[in-house]
């Protein structure tokens, strides 16, 4: 009886794994599947500086955050360039931290299934993210990790993200190159609260 008992909670305790913990600060070329189309991007993540950028190719869109230092406000850019209108649009959101890009992937819970990225074919385990305690949050929300706790995929909504290389580290430069022919003038859509 005991031993029935041990091996209950053994499956208990395995059905409940949760994923690693990973860096917040990093650099990654990406594979994006979106309405079924494929696109190469890249992401720079800096938690410890607050800031985010990135940038995907086919889309020409470039999405960058920034957050100021101990506050919880950010300023999201989103810069097409394409011609003859490139648009530049700001938003302000109130109550965000950029601290930790994994925050609402943490609560993830796994039973063992196996997961394969579609681009690299890294293979990983699967966790499925209950985001119903997340206001306005994407139902479908996954992360693929590796044995070694690095991320082979995430997915939100109808989205797929696959991590082609994941470069933990602050990055060494910043890159804001598709917003600079839009400031200050994009900057007008956003304003900041006292």
């Amino acid at each position: 009886m005991l031993c029935i008992v041990q091996n209950i909670l053994a499956m208990a305790v395995a059905a409940t794994m949760h994923p690693r913990a990973m860096p917040v600060d990093y650099t990654a070329e990406l594979s994006v599947v979106r309405s079924g189309l494929t696109y190469a991007g890249s992401m720079q993540f800096d938690g410890t500086g607050r800031r985010w950028s990135e940038h995907i190719t086919g889309l020409e869109q470039t999405t960058i955050v920034v957050q100021p230092y101990a506050r919880t406000v950010s300023f999201t850019y989103v810069v097409i360039p394409t011609q003859p209108s490139p648009t530049c649009t700001c938003r302000t959101q109130l109550d965000t931290s950029l601290s930790d890009p994994w925050f609402m992937f943490m609560n993830g819970v796994s039973n063992g299934t196996s997961c394969k990225g579609p681009k690299t074919g890294k293979t990983g385990t699967l966790f499925v993210v209950d985001t119903s305690p997340y206001v306005n949050s994407p139902s479908g929300t996954t992360i693929c990790q590796d044995s070694q706790g690095v991320p082979v995929y995430t997915t939100e909504s109808q989205e797929l993200r696959e991590f082609v290389t994941f470069t933990p580290g602050r990055p060494d430069i910043f890159n804001t190159t598709a917003l600079q022919a839009f400031l200050p003038s994009c900057s007008s859509g956003c304003s900041a609260p006292p």
